[in-house]
């Protein structure tokens, strides 16, 4: 797909190395089938993806970005997409303290992440997808549960576990921003067997996320 490939060939690197705290967390794999699990699982092939504590329960037990991750991070943007930019969102201060906090503690850039969830749900808490991913960065059970969100509704849990999976995935695929998004979309395992963005829908929403983040990071300047 020719614009799979214009997008992986950029050359766009986030290096983005995990810090140590009390939790690990790893994908196995067997027989062709990937786990998410925070221990080794014997007979399989595992590989850490990152050291964190998991998403709390409620805000201020978290303990801050002082309980999780403190990496050093090179954050060099990818080049801008050529879809159309999406008028500005009015400001949501109710979500502004979650953003801020999670942007800290998981070292991803806070316009990266808004631009996650103005792709994913346009800031409507109690979105639903047809596929059943919920809240505001869309999170499916599956992953909701694997990053310790017991109320994918909730706000804070759900800001904190989306963007806590897009760590695990940053550190997976070393950085790459096209290949972070799209096992954001489509699943880390159909990014790695096809080497790179999967679908062409999937191709789609990593230049509709990259148009949202460019936008959103020219206003913060």
């Amino acid at each position: 797909m020719k614009s799979s490939a214009a997008i992986a060939v950029l050359g766009i690197v986030l290096v983005l190395l995990p810090g140590v705290a009390s939790a690990d967390f790893y994908v196995c794999f067997k027989g062709g089938k990937e786990t998410w699990t925070n221990r080794l699982m014997p007979g399989q092939k595992c590989r850490l993806v990152m050291r964190t504590d998991p998403v709390s329960s409620s805000k201020g037990s978290s303990g801050g970005s002082s309980g999780g991750t403190s990496p050093k991070q090179t954050w060099k943007p990818p080049k801008t997409a050529t879809l159309p930019i999406p008028a500005p969102e009015s400001a949501r201060p109710e979500v502004d303290s979650t953003i801020q906090e999670a942007a800290q503690r998981y070292d991803i850039p806070e316009p990266f992440i808004r631009a996650v969830i103005e792709v994913e749900s346009n800031y409507k808490p109690r979105a639903l997808s047809y596929k059943g991913a919920m809240g505001l960065m869309q999170l499916m059970p599956g992953t909701a549960a694997d990053m310790g969100v017991t109320d994918p509704y909730d706000p804070y849990q759900n800001i904190m576990g989306g963007t806590r999976f897009l760590r695990i995935l940053a550190n997976r695929f070393n950085g790459d921003i096209p290949k972070v998004l799209a096992a954001y979309h489509a699943g880390g395992s159909s990014v790695a067997t096809a080497e790179g963005i999967p679908y062409q829908g999937t191709d789609g929403y990593v230049r509709r996320v990259l148009d949202h983040y460019y936008r959103l990071k020219e206003e913060k300047q």
